[in-house]
């Protein structure tokens, strides 16, 4: 390797992805400016290629990424690229580009999280740091796994990342993912704990946009408890209402807390307050191309 200097640094960099990855996304997201020293990996065999895909053997990987050789300054390079690389994928689901950045971020998501669980403790690195590579980073991959196919081990330790930060809405924002997640995997008592939480943090932040669709996902998760939550649901949805109002008049929102009550009236059978509700927020969600919520007034 000394026949280029940086030949190292790209190893280790290729080592902390598990999966590999292509040479367009290698050296466009995770090694920047290292290319030069694949030539040199490849031809003393510590980087294998299969099809586009770039690799490290495990035995090697394992012998890199020890501590007594890795390169900490490499290591906190590709956590900051995940943060990168996630922030430039991170699309609403209305948006146009939603397929092809969920589709991008999904082939490198075993990847992004085997590196951002590197990140070090609060006493390891600087508060800025930290607190970037929670919100850009754990917390945008959670969001989307939740979305793709649900699991809690990045939010959760995302949640331990994030114990010692008094911000009331980086807190919120963790526990409503956490707690949406938890939705999705069936856990809905731990679910309404979380939520709950997650609501008290976004009262206390008097942030009624947040307030708002935290009320309507714990309507959800009480919801899927089963029984007679009518009563419940209906007064958490006025809620939501009253603070959709004091939020700056978002008339998207304000629909959606239609379609929750409209869909809160037909679970038990209100069939003709139902369709009034939904036929209210249809035109709404569609004026403001909510297609994601518009969809579910026509179920």
């Amino acid at each position: 390797m000394a026949a280029h200097p940086r030949a190292f640094e790209l190893l280790c960099a290729i080592a902390m992805l598990p999966a590999g990855t292509s040479y367009k996304t290698l050296f466009e997201w995770w090694a920047r400016g290292l290319d030069g020293g694949l030539g040199v990996l490849k031809d003393t065999s510590l980087v294998e290629q299969n099809g586009s895909t770039i690799f490290v053997l495990p035995v090697i990987q394992r012998y890199i990424l020890h501590d007594s050789r890795f390169s900490k300054q490499v290591g906190m390079s590709m956590i900051e690229s995940a943060c990168r690389f996630l922030e430039a994928h991170a699309s609403d689901i209305n948006n146009e580009l939603y397929k092809s950045h969920s589709a991008a971020i999904s082939a490198e998501e075993g990847n992004l999280e085997a590196v951002l669980l590197t990140t070090p403790e609060i006493h390891e690195t600087q508060d800025g740091f930290l607190l970037r590579v929670i919100r850009d980073g754990f917390l945008l991959l959670a969001r989307h796994q939740q979305r793709r196919s649900a699991r809690v081990n990045v939010i959760e330790h995302a949640l331990h990342l994030a114990r010692h930060f008094d911000d009331n809405i980086l807190q919120g924002d963790l526990l409503f993912c956490y707690g949406d997640s938890l939705v999705q995997l069936g856990q809905f008592d731990k679910a309404c704990k979380e939520l709950e939480a997650a609501l008290n943090h976004f009262s206390s932040a008097s942030d009624r946009t947040r307030t708002t669709k935290c009320r309507l996902q714990l309507v959800i998760a009480i919801q899927s408890l089963g029984g007679d939550t009518f009563e419940r649901c209906q007064e958490i949805i006025v809620d939501a209402q009253a603070d959709c109002c004091r939020a700056a008049g978002d008339e998207g929102l304000a629909a959606r807390c239609l379609l929750y009550l409209g869909m809160l009236h037909f679970k038990f059978r209100d069939n003709p307050t139902a369709l009034d509700l939904l036929t209210q927020a249809e035109p709404v969600l569609a004026r403001v191309k909510d297609w994601e919520y518009r969809a579910e007034c026509s179920r």
